[in-house]
């Protein structure tokens, strides 16, 4: 039963890992997509105070503008729709509740080197793993998808 557990940890750290690399890349784009909306809508506003302060109306400044306008305002639908911001939460939180079960495992084997012998050592062995057991599935159950790129990038050889 013990090499379950030892699977189960491997599982656990490797999931960690996996959700820490994608959290770390939709925050990323959270960000990137986020410094653009705020680009962009800053030079639509700059450009509407600066035509409207001019006498002359350039159509091609003016079509400009509402095209920046219209960019900022997609833009800004996207990085709502997309939520990278919460998948990077998502991502996180699972990846630190993966950690938090193999270290959990980690203090199972330093305090069950071995199956108990004793009836009662043996009954509280065996609940404490299903207690780990099921932790890890529940946890499992609610987890974000690891975005493919992630997955193959993990699974590349690294050279070093």
């Amino acid at each position: 039963m013990a090499g379950a557990l030892e699977d189960t940890q491997r599982d656990a750290k490797r999931n960690c890992e996996l959700h820490w690399q994608a959290a770390r890349l939709e925050f990323s784009k959270y960000r990137h997509l986020g410094i653009i909306v705020v680009v962009v809508t800053t030079i639509v506003g700059a450009s509407t105070f600066s035509a409207l302060m001019q006498n002359n109306h350039d159509p091609f400044v003016q079509m400009g503008v509402g095209i920046l306008s219209i960019l900022a305002a997609v833009l800004s639908a996207i990085q709502t729709f997309y939520s990278h911001e919460n998948r990077s939460r998502a991502h996180a939180e699972f990846a630190m509740e993966c950690y938090d079960i193999a270290r959990e495992i980690n203090y199972f084997f330093k305090r069950y080197p071995a199956v108990p012998s004793d009836p009662l050592g043996r009954e509280d062995y065996y609940i404490q793993q299903g207690v780990i057991d099921a932790r890890y599935a529940g946890a499992k159950k609610g987890a974000p998808m690891v975005p493919l790129s992630v997955r193959q990038m993990a699974s590349k050889p690294q050279h070093g």
